[in-house]
């Protein structure tokens, strides 16, 4: 799953989080596997916006420009022209791992709101991967199209159908909880 290169410019998406009209809309925030380097990253918009910040700044300038940290928090990943580098959070191979999130929603449009992720494997305490403050998510419908749904997959936007897609590869999900208060670590 990790390793395979599945054909075509597409990597495999692990969790969306959407509301009921799509899951590639304004209502949207997507973890996956970035550039098929074995590194979550998360984005929104239809893959328009990611959650990047400046190497200095843990709020996104639309403005900016590159350096940038894929993930912020315990990690310090930096983006480059080929590939991370620095401490980056990796997928691991054949173990399980707790992924948690907290999406704290301000005003639609405007930089008020904050999205939040950790990690943990087997038996560790979480260790956060995102820490994006000052983000503004976007609702061109509020009230009917607000996050509702997730959809937990290994999809692969674009992949290209004439070429063969290597080894059947799985993902296997063990419990989803949503909540509004905070969830321990596995142990």
């Amino acid at each position: 799953m990790l390793t395979n290169s599945w054909g075509g410019e597409t990597s495999w998406k692990q969790v969306i989080i959407h509301g009921p009209e799509s899951t590639c809309a304004d209502v949207e925030i997507t973890t996956h596997n970035h550039n098929r380097w074995g590194t979550p990253t998360i984005y929104t918009d239809c893959g328009e916006r990611g959650l990047y910040t400046e190497l200095d700044k843990k709020t996104p300038n639309p403005n900016s420009r590159p350096p940038y940290l894929l993930q912020q928090g315990n990690f310090a990943c930096k983006w480059t022209d080929t590939f991370p580098v620095g401490n980056c959070f990796r997928y691991p191979v054949n173990q399980w791992v707790t992924f948690y999130y907290q999406i704290s929603i301000g005003d639609w449009g405007r930089p008020n709101s904050s999205i939040k992720a950790w990690v943990a494997l087997e038996g560790q305490p979480y260790k956060q991967w995102v820490n994006v403050n000052g983000y503004a998510l976007y609702n061109k419908e509020p009230g009917t199209n607000d996050y509702s749904y997730v959809t937990l997959l290994d999809y692969m936007t674009n992949k290209n159908s004439r070429v063969s897609g290597g080894p059947t590869a799985y993902t296997w999900y063990d419990e989803l909880i949503v909540s509004t208060q905070p969830i321990a670590a596995p142990k």
